[in-house]
């Protein structure tokens, strides 16, 4: 957006990696197992502080929309601003096909975001959460799934 925060509305240099792969064993007519795992991330080139780069025109335009600052404290001391990612997930699954379009699943996942951002920061979210101190942190989850499913 030009002339939003200092912005000047070209394209800035931003690097995006993926990749995904699976393995899957037969063990008879009726089984299977696959083990899964996936890596993806993203990359804002140049620093915060220069608003001519990347990093520094996506921290900007957080911080203005957020209407963030240290002198009117929305943000703590240890506050940075980075919004560099990488996503990951490492799963396996096992099937059982008993009879023809009939298959029934357990599958296992972990998934994380490693995310960049530091400190906290008083956001105002869309309903229903409520404005408060946020603390930026990486995330984590697993995932248990069992599924029965008929193909007709």
């Amino acid at each position: 957006m030009p002339g939003f925060a200092g912005g000047t509305g070209d394209l800035k240099l931003t690097e995006a990696w993926g990749t995904r792969d699976r393995y899957t064993h037969n063990w008879d007519a009726y089984w299977n197992s696959s083990l899964f795992w996936g890596l993806s991330g993203v990359h804002y080139n140049g620093s915060a502080a220069a608003r001519m780069t990347a990093k520094g025109q996506n921290c900007a335009t957080y911080m203005v929309r957020n209407k963030l600052s240290a002198a009117a404290g929305t943000i703590s001391a240890d506050f940075s601003c980075n919004p560099d990612f990488a996503v990951y997930q490492i799963g396996f699954n096992t099937k059982w096909t008993p009879v023809k379009n009939l298959t029934s699943t357990t599958e296992m996942q972990y998934l994380g975001l490693d995310q960049h951002f530091t400190g906290t920061a008083m956001l105002t979210p869309a309903p229903p959460k409520p404005s408060a101190m946020y603390e930026s942190k990486d995330q984590n989850t697993v995932l248990l799934e069992v599924r029965v499913q008929r193909n007709f």
